[in-house]
Order: structure tokens, then sequence, then C-alpha cells
């Protein structure tokens, strides 16, 4: 007995530590990346007392005629166990780049990809990266920086091909995760998350704008690795998790229009624009033209009230997610007010919450602003790049990661991990 007691214990000791290790043990990590990666927020990958942060974008930038390009991970790494080309099936070495701290650097003539600062200040663009570019650029509130006055707007392969996706382990103990994470609620969605457990079928409302019609996860412009939109990826989850995979019990209704703000939305809801009846759970998402426009925090929160209301007539019974935006482009004319919502905004939902309909908040933008920071602060050139890191067009759509953490915090909140 004691005999296997002691190999049962040596096996787990060599699963928990790498080959030839010295000291403190470490898992020993493998490359996985199923629906459950995918959905499930990274702060929520605790293994072994480290945080596995799964194909995070990380785009290496040249600055002028460097022969290295750099990239900023939003966490230093304690190990690095995949990087990836933006398709996830090319896999690169250890001998293609090197990572110090939490930067990454490529060779500008290796088989790595990176943007050139220049490209993404709208400069010589090279024609195989010039699809689904804005002519002329957009100008900056870039208070006196270099970028002479642009950025690029992109949806296509300059801002798609061109970056890295890293998944690298850090120490849990160690690193601050620098925002406070959404957490569930369960009692706010009772209602919803109980007809899923009963087998029932749903009836979901996504309304919100361009980010809510599925801007810019990859499937919907057309690019591997074709990430469906976050709220495909909450249906697909829910399905597997309440009807052995049978997506067809569960429906839902996109009302989403892309550029518009919360008035239209209220206006919609006050004129009958779509039928508001038999939803389960609306999810509403506002806010990010809103902000680019700096309607005041007071408006923006009547008009959400408005919607809510106003959708709550058709379906009293409904549980009810105000989702925020994300960051946008801090240096970008589309930067504006949206801090301000996310108090008011938060304390709108808690006033509209209900014994027969639930109503909840979830920001998205303090989250995206730490990870931004995190990944601009060791950068000793010019951090203003790294927001193409959290964002397809680089300017105000989330990116696959970006997509992701939408998904897995809605997740959260409603069912929890």
């Amino acid at each position: 007995m004691k005999k296997i007691a002691f190999i049962i214990f040596a096996v787990t000791a060599a699963l928990f530590c790498f080959a030839g290790c010295v000291g403190e043990a470490t898992p020993i990590f493998e490359y996985s990346y199923t629906s459950k990666e995918i959905v499930t927020p990274f702060w929520e990958n605790e293994q072994g007392g480290y945080t596995v942060v799964y194909n995070e974008v990380v785009t290496p930038i040249r600055y002028g005629n460097s022969e290295t390009a750099t990239g900023y991970l939003a966490y230093e790494p304690h190990r690095i166990i995949s990087v990836r080309d933006y398709t996830l099936d090319k896999e690169y070495g250890e001998g293609d780049y090197t990572v110090e701290g939490n930067v990454i650097t490529v060779k500008a003539d290796g088989s790595m990809p990176f943007i050139a600062d220049e490209w993404l200040d709208n400069k010589n663009i090279p024609d195989e990266f010039s699809d689904f570019v804005v002519e002329g650029g957009t100008k900056y509130k870039d208070f006196g920086g270099t970028n002479f006055g642009r950025h690029v707007i992109s949806e296509g392969s300059l801002t798609r091909t061109n970056h890295l996706c890293v998944t690298y382990a850090y120490k849990t103990d160690e690193t601050a995760l620098g925002f406070a994470v959404p957490t569930h609620e369960p009692a706010k969605f009772a209602r919803f998350v109980g007809k899923l457990a009963r087998g029932e079928d749903v009836r979901i409302l996504v309304f919100g704008d361009s980010i809510f019609t599925g801007a810019s996860a990859s499937s919907v412009v057309g690019f591997e690795p074709m990430l469906p939109a976050f709220f495909d990826l909450i249906k697909t989850e829910l399905a597997a998790r309440y009807y052995g995979g049978d997506e067809s019990r569960i429906t839902v209704v996109n009302q989403s229009v892309g550029g518009e703000k919360s008035e239209w939305g209220a206006e919609q809801v006050a004129g009958g624009a779509f039928d508001a009846s038999g939803f389960d759970l609306v999810m509403i998402g506002f806010g990010m033209n809103d902000g680019s426009l700096d309607v005041s925090a007071d408006v923006f929160v009547a008009n959400l009230k408005k919607i809510v209301e106003g959708i709550r007539e058709s379906s009293p019974d409904a549980d009810y997610l105000v989702v925020g935006s994300f960051l946008p482009n801090p240096k970008s004319v589309f930067s504006g007010c949206h801090a301000d919502y996310v108090a008011p905004a938060a304390e709108l939902c808690a006033s509209l919450d209900g014994e027969r309909s639930g109503c909840a908040y979830i920001s998205m933008f303090e989250m995206t602003e730490t990870l931004l920071k995190n990944k601009q602060k060791n950068n000793p050139k010019d951090g203003r790049y790294q927001y193409i890191d959290i964002s397809s067009n680089y300017t105000n759509h989330p990116n696959d990661f970006t997509v992701r953490l939408y998904a897995g915090s809605i997740l959260t909140k409603i069912v929890g991990f």
C-alpha cells in the first residue's frame, strides 16, 4: 500500500513539474482551445497557482526602420505555452521570437508578422493590406502626438493578419489583475436560467449598436479563425450546458444597427419598430456612439431606462442585461465620455432589478482600459499603437480576444463558471 501511494505521489509530482525543473513545481501546460477555453474568462483559468491566458492578441509594431518589431502582453508570463498566427493553425517556435518581461520581439526580416507604425498612421500601407482601409484616415485628438493627426481604420487584412495569438501562464498570486471582474448574479437571472434548467425553449433579444451586431468577430468579416459573434458563442455554450448541444432550443433575435445611439434605441422601442414580446433574456448594448458624441450621462441613462421599461411592457418576465461598451481608441476622435456612463448605468440597472424581472449591468470599459494600460506601460516609444491588440478596426470594434471577453463576462453574470 505504501509503495502504491508513493507511485501515485511521484506521478502527480511529475505532472506538475517540467522535465528537469528544480525548486518550485510548475504545472505542465498544454495548448488547448476548445469551446471551453474560448468562452471562459482568462481570470477563471487558474491551474495550480497560475492563470492561463488563451490566444491573447499581440501585435508586434515596427518603429521606423528598426530591425525588430515589439509586442506587449497584458501580463508578464511565467511560461509561454504557444505563439500562433492569426489563423491559429501556424505555430511559431521559440527561435522565431524572444520574450523578456511582457515584451515579445520578432525580427523585421523574419517569418513572423508585424505592423509598421506608419501603417497605423495611415501612411505607406502596402497594397496587400489596403483592403477595408478608410481612405484619408480620421483626424486624431492626439494632443501633439507624432502621428501627424491621422490613424487608419481597417476591418481587413492590415489589422487581422499581422497579429500573433499568444497563450501563456502567469503567477496568479504575484500579478494583480487590475480590474474588478464581473460576478455571477443568479438571483437576477433566476427566471431565464430556470427555464433553461427545466429544458424549456428560450428566446433572447439582442439590441444595440455595431458591437451588438457582431462587429467585429472574425467570422462576421470573413477571416480565419472565423470566431462567431459573442451572442452566438453564448448560445452555443448555453445549448451545451442545458440542451445537450441542441442550439435550436434557443432563438436569438438581433435588432441591433451599427452606428446608432441610445436615443435611437429608445425611439425604436417607443414606436414599436419590432415585436418585443415573448423574450426570456434581453441584452442591451449601447454607449460606444453616445460616448463618442459626448452625449451626457443623464441623457444616456434616461434612454437606457426607456429601452428597458419599454421592452418590459411586452416581455414583463424577461431578465435584462445592460452591457456597457469597451474602450474606444483613447487617441481617436471616437474617444469621449464613455467612462462617465459606468456608475450611472450600474445604478440604473440596480434600481430596475425586481422580483419578477431581473436587471444587471456589465461594464466592459474598465476591463479593456486596464488591459490596454498594462500593454502600454513598458513601451518606451509610443504606446498608442497597442490599441490594435484589443480592437479589430483600431477604432471602436472588438477583435476576437475582446469578443471572447464579452461572451465570457456575460456568461459569468448569467450562469457562472
